[in-house]
């Protein structure tokens, strides 16, 4: 945890937003029942789920499905490693000691720093948007005053988001819009990008490529490649790159 600090002082790590999701949300998308095992002071907040079978599975570590298929495969009192370290293993208590251990040669993202938050975020986007039924979001269609850009990428709309008059760039990778997200008036925005539920661009605000906004997050000015957990705010008109705000 400290390779995280101050960002892990007051969350587990699989509460870390990269792309979409947190990371425990993506790994949500793979498995029924989630719990987070953390540290002693955050525990009375964060109790894990323990049964007489589980997988445990390093928080750092962001799921792919050939990754999923590796876990899924293992069997009691076996551990996946990849050289040194155990990424995950399946036991019935946290103890990794007295375990058969599997190697595994998939390739996958772990961070392992702050700053792979946001070098990571574009691809987690590309990534997270595959979740999404895209049939069913067709419906919500933004309107003709917008400038759409390009489409080799998906523009993914939730309901109750208003966005007039924004210039929405696909060419280098989706846009999301959450439920209730607000793009004022002479935004331009360039994919990848996503807004969480109920977040807000300002007026003639700029938002470069691989940019996550978090739920409740109220932005301004020029944005870059940069990571806003949730509940934040950076309102005023100067400039923000290559960040993580939690």
């Amino acid at each position: 945890r400290h390779q995280f600090y101050p960002l892990s002082y007051t969350r587990p790590i699989a509460l870390f937003r990269i792309g979409i999701f947190t990371i425990e949300q993506k790994w949500k998308n793979y498995f029924k029942d989630v719990s987070l095992s953390t540290t002693n002071y955050l525990s009375d907040q964060f109790n894990p789920i323990v049964k007489d079978d589980n997988l445990w599975i390093d928080s750092s570590v962001l799921p792919n499905p050939d990754l999923v298929t590796e876990i899924n495969s293992l069997r009691f009192g076996e551990a996946l490693r990849q050289q040194d370290r155990i990424i995950a293993f399946r036991n019935c208590e946290y103890d990794d000691k007295v375990l058969v251990n599997v190697e595994t040669n998939v390739n996958f993202k772990r961070l392992r720093s702050c700053t792979d938050i946001f070098s990571f975020n574009g691809d987690e986007i590309i990534s997270d948007i595959n979740f999404f039924d895209l049939n069913i979001l067709k419906k919500n269609r933004v309107s003709s005053t917008n400038n759409i850009i390009g489409s080799n990428y998906p523009l993914v709309v939730e309901e109750g988001v208003k966005v007039e008059y924004v210039n929405l760039n696909l060419n280098s990778g989706p846009i999301y819009l959450g439920k209730d997200v607000e793009i004022m008036e002479g935004s331009s925005i360039k994919g990848p990008f996503a807004a969480c539920e109920c977040s807000l661009v300002k007026l003639n605000s700029k938002i470069y490529e691989s940019t996550t906004l978090g739920p409740y997050t109220k932005v301004g000015g020029e944005v870059s490649n940069s990571v806003f957990f949730g509940f934040s705010a950076k309102s005023h008109d100067g400039y923000i790159g290559n960040s993580v705000i939690g």
